[in-house]
């Protein structure tokens, strides 16, 4: 019979696993897509709203492309969104 300590550092085993599985095959999927995600963009531009985003993504994928980070320019101050 297994002990309860022993099933309980596999389940955990197991869950470590696969969480780290399921980071390298979005981090892979978003790479292929040709995108960036909000948290992506948000590491490279700290300041960077939800509403920026969504903005930037003319496309609506949830991934900004290259040619959409474009429409920040050299400085993330120059992206301005209107309130209305």
């Amino acid at each position: 019979m297994t002990s309860p300590i022993l099933k309980t550092a596999f389940l955990a085993t197991a869950a470590l696993t696969l969480a780290a599985c399921d980071t390298a095959l979005t981090d892979t999927s978003m790479a292929s897509a040709g995108g960036k995600t909000f948290a992506q963009m948000q590491a490279e531009y700290p300041d960077l709203s939800a509403v920026e985003f969504s903005v930037l993504d003319t496309n609506n994928d949830n991934l900004i492309s290259a040619s959409e980070e474009m429409e920040i320019g050299n400085d993330e101050d120059e992206l301005e969104v209107s309130d209305s």
